[in-house]
Formats: structure tokens, sequence, C-alpha cells
């Protein structure tokens, strides 16, 4: 049976070969305040600053520049599924709102790439391992 777009499911060579071909995907961070992990066919970006604003656009720039991941998605041929994406943002710290006196999280900015607003979630599970926004 050919295979145009992907991978054979079940080779166990499959897990190999997907890693040495998404090896350029996780290389397209850059500097001290960007990162990336993945496993097989799971990825994740990190951006790493003192507000979320520059977390959100450190994030749309990670995928959106060039040679950025839209890039190696198009020349892949392995395009991402947009409505999957999801971005989450961290922190520990709070600030206090003037109106009501109680602390709340920082404003946390929208993400939208290719026109999609990303959906913005309070905890993410990734290999296994539960990741709430407060970092606890």
């Amino acid at each position: 049976m050919p295979i145009d777009n992907s991978i054979g499911q079940g080779d166990p060579l499959s897990m190999i070969l997907y890693i040495i071909y998404n090896t350029d995907l996780i290389e397209i961070v850059e500097g001290n305040d960007e990162e990336s992990i993945r496993y097989v066919d799971d990825a994740m970006a990190i951006a790493i600053g003192n507000n979320f604003h520059k977390t959100t656009t450190k994030i749309e720039n990670i995928m959106s520049r060039e040679g950025g991941a839209f890039d190696w998605s198009r020349a892949h041929n392995s395009n991402f599924e947009i409505s999957k994406l999801a971005i989450m943002h961290a922190s520990r710290k709070h600030c206090r709102n003037p109106r009501t006196k109680r602390y709340e999280r920082y404003l946390r900015l929208r993400l939208t790439l290719r026109g999609t607003d990303i959906i913005e979630v309070k905890s993410y599970k990734y290999l296994g391992i539960h990741i709430d926004y407060k970092l606890d």
C-alpha cells in the first residue's frame, strides 16, 4: 500500500524515522528565552519572558517567522491542525486588582495564528505529565 503523506503506523522503525524527520522542527527556536520539546509527533514550544505580552509575541514569532514552524510544516508536507493547538500562560506571579483589591493573574494576550484564535488552557497534559498555569 503506497503511503504519500506520513509514516506507516505500527512499524517499529516509524518512531525512529519520525524523530529524524522532525528534528528540524525542534531546532527552530532561537536564544535562551525559547525552547522546544518533542517526543515522536508531540511537540511543544516554550517562550520565557517578563510578561505574557512578550511570551505570546515570541510564540507567534516561533510559528510565523521565516524558517519557523509554519515554514517547516510546508517544507515537510506535515501541516499543523491549528484547531488542535493550545496556549497556556503559566506564572506564579499575581497582581493586585486596584478595583477589587484581590490578587489576580496577570492579563493574558490572545494568540491568533493564520486567522484562528488559539484556545487558552489552564492545564495541559504532555506525555502523561500534568502542568497547570499556576505551576503548582
